[in-house]
């Protein structure tokens, strides 16, 4: 059954339902028993029989989307809220916010399969154009976050213990016979970091 939208609260009345409570109402048929007839409050009964109120129908996905979208020559710039890394983010409630450009690809393009991320060929995270996004695996995602220079890596990294200079150290002092477990000690990392950085698994240069 279709609804309307009276002040913000959801009925659930179909056009036909609202003419034949007002053909009722004409006819002399008090509010309350309107009210009780079609499962509504009183005073809403009243308000759609007065014809004070009248029904909203509710925006669709693509029409809220779209109220939210600056178009330019390349990019369509999210201009609503915006989440982490700026990427931005639309309502769905009840649920929480949804990203954005995942919703953009889902309009115009197709279904997202699970598991699988929407990217950017612009590299522009507030952008929504379709013809922007693409789909990839999380490896896909990480790969094209390297690439485009978006992922911090070494010394960059917040919070990082170790900088070039000391991994080049600590590679030295293993060839030369010191354990791991020493070298973990005076870097002041973990064991793992530690035989990860000695085998070149990480700090790759």
């Amino acid at each position: 059954m279709p609804k309307g939208t009276y002040r913000n609260k959801e009925i659930s009345l179909s056009d036909k339902e609202v003419g034949e409570l007002r053909q009722l109402a004409r006819s002399g048929v008090r509010n309350i028993d309107l009210a009780r007839q079609f499962g509504i409050p009183a005073c809403s009964a009243h308000a759609i029989s007065s014809g004070r109120i009248r029904k909203h129908p509710r925006k669709t996905l693509e029409e809220r989307f779209l109220a939210k979208v600056q178009k330019t020559d390349s990019c369509w710039l999210w201009t609503a809220s915006i989440r982490n890394y700026g990427y931005g983010q639309i309502g769905n409630r009840p649920g929480p916010p949804i990203p954005a450009h995942r919703v953009s690809y889902e309009l115009y393009k197709g279904p997202i399969p699970a598991g699988i991320f929407v990217l950017h060929c612009c590299d522009n995270p507030p952008c929504v154009n379709p013809d922007h996004l693409f789909l990839g695996t999380q490896k896909d995602n990480i790969r094209d976050a390297a690439e485009k220079g978006r992922t911090a890596r070494g010394e960059r990294k917040k919070n990082a213990k170790l900088t070039r200079q000391g991994v080049s150290e600590m590679r030295a002092a293993r060839l030369n016979g010191a354990s791991l477990k020493s070298l973990a000690i005076r870097y002041g990392v973990c064991f793992q970091t530690c035989s990860d950085v000695c085998r070149g698994k990480t700090w790759k240069f």
